[in-house]
């Protein structure tokens, strides 16, 4: 072969693999599936926006629809569908294209909020209405959650492809999106799951869950005072309840349910630590100091080394200081902080408090220059500035101990 034929055959297949590279795609179908888990009998129109280019797009009567994207991009992808008035609400959902996602679904806003239905079918009875091929999409879903998040999803989404009021799918595909922090998504999930009219309590609890993450504290309180007056043997629920009346300042409600909550036996140990330890904030709240030192104490024995051991630790510190019982709080305050330096910051604010109010005013002064080194942004850097700026003129005058 002459050197011109051989240099043209190499631009040639130089030129053929820059165009596969250019061209090389992935396909993502979007499922869309309507409240109730029934699948839609029309044509829809949908806007869509992928990293920048947006395009109104139509999905046919089998609910799918396809998105390309090159291959080594993983864009946000929005999509938004305006009410039809009769079926759904206005939906706008948001999800990234990762890599190895091939299905995913889009679940249309129902037109009003579905409630607990006490009086539907139970899982059981879901369960069994399922084909056997969307039961192994499932258990696929569930062995694949071990590996990554995409290959659930795309197996979690067929499985409702296949039989979209697969009440158990639904909930677990929530489950995933929430642990994920993928709220919107999550909690699209469990209002589907809502939808179906079971009285399998969980996708309620599970969206009350989401929704408080989202700050929609509203809400909240709406969805699982409905549970709780329907399912009052759903104490779990009484936790999220608590913390969005304590959100919105209705502290005695909150309260109430934290009590309610505790006198169940079967709750598990860290929810029973969770609800003394938030009993205590209400209590320190209120200056009850002993009662909130006994129910933060109790929040540490239900579940010692929890994940909220530090915080309870950093309460047991400041109930002892307002009671002053100084050396004890000293005590477990410097534990607190020699146990997680990072979010046990506060100790030293109170350390400094705790030094201050004993004329301690060498150790109290370390104590606030500490905090502000390690927290230069805090909302109490001006009363910590103040404080220091007094300390260091009473110790001009000789005041104090040190």
């Amino acid at each position: 072969m002459s050197i011109i034929i051989r240099t043209v055959t190499m631009i040639i297949a130089t030129l053929l693999s820059i165009t596969v590279t250019t061209i090389a795609q992935s396909t993502v179908t979007v499922h869309f599936f309507l409240p109730g888990g029934g699948r839609l009998d029309r044509d829809i129109d949908i806007n869509v926006r992928i990293g920048s280019i947006g395009e109104r797009r139509k999905v046919g009567k089998d609910g799918k629809f396809e998105i390309k994207r090159a291959a080594e991009s993983y864009p946000i992808c929005r999509i938004v569908v305006e009410t039809d008035k009769r079926r759904y609400a206005d939906t706008d959902i948001s999800f990234r294209l990762v890599e190895g996602l091939t299905d995913t679904p889009v679940f249309l806003s129902p037109l009003e909020r579905p409630a607990y239905a006490e009086t539907g079918r139970d899982l059981a009875a879901f369960d069994g209405e399922t084909p056997t091929a969307a039961k192994e999409a499932f258990e696929r879903a569930q062995a694949a959650k071990r590996s990554g998040v995409a290959p659930a999803i795309n197996e979690y989404t067929r499985a409702l492809s296949l039989h979209p009021r697969y009440l158990r799918a639904l909930n677990q595909l929530g489950l995933l999106f929430y642990e994920r922090n993928r709220l919107d998504e999550a909690a699209g999930a469990f209002q589907q799951a809502l939808s179906l009219g079971s009285s399998y309590p969980y996708p309620a609890f599970n969206l009350g869950a989401a929704w408080l993450q989202k700050g929609r504290l509203g809400e909240v309180i709406e969805i699982l005072v409905d549970l709780l007056r329907k399912n009052p043997g759903m104490s779990q629920a009484r936790l999220p309840l608590a913390a969005a009346l304590m959100s919105t300042q209705q502290w005695d409600e909150a309260a109430v349910h934290l009590r309610k909550l505790l006198e169940d036996p079967g709750i598990s140990k860290e929810t029973r630590s969770k609800g003394h330890f938030e009993l205590a904030k209400i209590l320190m709240r209120e200056e009850r100091f002993q009662a909130s030192l006994s129910e933060s104490q109790k929040a540490i024995a239900a579940m010692p080394g929890g994940p909220n051991a530090v915080e309870i630790q950093l309460m047991i510190g400041n109930s002892l200081f307002q009671l002053k019982r100084f050396e004890e709080a000293e005590k477990t305050l410097l534990e607190a902080y020699a146990a997680d330096e990072k979010n046990a910051v506060s100790a030293q604010l109170l350390l400094g408090q705790l030094y201050f109010e004993q004329e301690k005013y060498d150790e109290a002064l370390k104590a606030f220059e500490l905090y502000l080194k390690i927290a230069p942004a805090s909302s109490n850097t001006p009363l910590v500035r103040q404080s220091i700026d007094k300390i260091r003129a009473l110790k001009k005058t000789g005041t104090g101990r040190n």
